[in-house]
């Protein structure tokens, strides 16, 4: 699943450093893109937010 990799990143957050939003930039471009490269600039910041959500609340949602 999709989710896995990012919830065992997210337990290591005082290890890697990385808080949700970081995780999500980094992970919101390659799992959301858009066929229309001039989109992909504009619609970053809802991506971004829709990834982070995920991150925060993906055990609540997928393992619940």
């Amino acid at each position: 699943m999709l989710h896995e990799p990012m919830l065992i990143v997210r337990k290591l957050l005082m290890h890697n450093q990385m808080t949700t939003r970081n995780l999500a930039v980094v992970f919101a471009p390659t799992l959301m893109w858009h066929i229309d490269s001039d989109r992909e600039m504009q619609d970053m910041h809802e991506k971004n937010n829709a990834i982070q959500f995920l991150i925060e609340n993906g055990e609540a949602i997928f393992f619940s």
